[in-house]
């Protein structure tokens, strides 16, 4: 909506000019274009998040896309109405999906890393450098589970081998 207003500067100017209204500054709408430029990112996830196929191994890659753009945003020294909204964005980033992104956290499940592991669609971004952390977070949390289905299913089937013996 805020892109849309821009797109139509020229003419939301003149229609506040004849009826004799202050418009925006310019500086006012450069704050609006750092905005619009800040919030594209979350448009453009929240559209995919929309989607009915979207995956639990999206959720990771997404998250780490919006805190690389919001890092980007805050350490911008020539955009400072961006700087301060960065930093506000990836402040509430992180606090609310720190879990899923701070490997080292104390709070940190690995499930997220392990979809996007397990998808072949977005595997790719789990073997390069940058991401050992979550790698072996994912294939840690991986393999604890298969070694509890595998020991569960064990011990059923001794279970069910133990009564079949009995009767």
């Amino acid at each position: 909506m805020i892109r849309r207003l821009i797109e139509i500067k020229q003419t939301v100017n003149k229609v506040f000019e004849n009826m004799g209204w202050d418009s925006l500054l310019a500086s006012e709408w450069q704050k609006l274009e750092e905005l619009v430029q800040v919030l594209e990112p979350f448009a453009d996830h929240a559209n995919i998040i929309q989607a009915d196929t979207l995956a639990l191994a999206n959720i990771l890659p997404m998250l780490l896309d919006l805190s690389c753009h919001m890092q980007d945003k805050a350490g911008d020294p020539n955009l400072p109405f961006s700087q301060e909204i960065g930093q506000w964005l990836l402040n509430e980033l992180n606090r609310r999906f720190g879990m899923s992104v701070n490997a080292a956290a104390d709070d940190y499940d690995p499930l997220p890393a392990a979809a996007t592991l397990l998808d072949p669609s977005v595997a790719g971004i789990m073997i390069t450098p940058d991401m050992d952390g979550y790698l072996s977070s994912a294939k840690g949390y991986i393999y604890r589970q298969v070694f509890q289905r595998s020991k569960a299913y064990v011990n059923n089937h001794r279970l069910q081998t133990d009564i079949d013996d009995f009767l």
